[in-house]
């Protein structure tokens, strides 16, 4: 069985950037494509690249500097804390 901090374990590549798991993107209980996370190799500032894709393919990229990557992280997880207290009172 996987650990479930799977997620959070990078793959570095042979330029040394590093590569978190793709997280599968589901809707209507099917996988609908993935949202992959992986280090930028820009040199003006620390950054990171957000990719996400559906069954038919890429679907929008975002370069964001460390620190907007940081602030859409914690947006989601305050929306993904709402919602659940939504559902699950």
């Amino acid at each position: 069985m996987a650990g479930v901090t799977d997620h959070l374990t990078a793959k570095v590549s042979d330029r040394n950037l590093r590569y978190m798991p793709p997280i599968p993107a589901t809707y209507a209980g099917r996988k609908d494509g993935e949202v992959e996370v992986h280090q930028s190799s820009s040199a003006e500032q620390p950054s990171v690249w957000l990719n996400i894709t559906n069954g038919f393919g890429t679907v929008g990229t975002a370069h964001l500097a460390t620190s907007d990557a940081r602030r859409l992280g914690e947006q989601l997880v305050a929306l993904a804390d709402d919602i659940d207290r939504d559902w699950h009172g």
